[in-house]
């Protein structure tokens, strides 16, 4: 029976190894989500930059209907 708890042993990590390994995973994923985080950020501004963008040709495309209406009433 003790041949058989010393083979376990051998495979089994230690609480210690358990926790360091946890550990590192922990710092891994937070990296990770940091980085996550940034890259959302930056299409987040480049998202506000395009709807920016947008919003100006949509309303100039109004001012052009409402000018072509004008336009079209004074010569009828």
């Amino acid at each position: 029976m003790a041949n058989g708890n010393t083979i376990q042993n051998k495979f089994m990590p230690t609480t210690k190894e358990t926790m360091q390994k946890l550990e590192a995973h922990e710092r891994e994923c937070a990296i990770r989500y940091e980085n996550i985080e940034k890259r959302l950020d930056k299409g987040d501004a480049k998202f506000d930059a395009m709807d920016a963008k947008f919003t100006k040709y949509i309303l100039g495309l109004y001012v052009l209907i409402i000018v072509a209406t004008g336009v079209d009433r004074l010569f009828h």
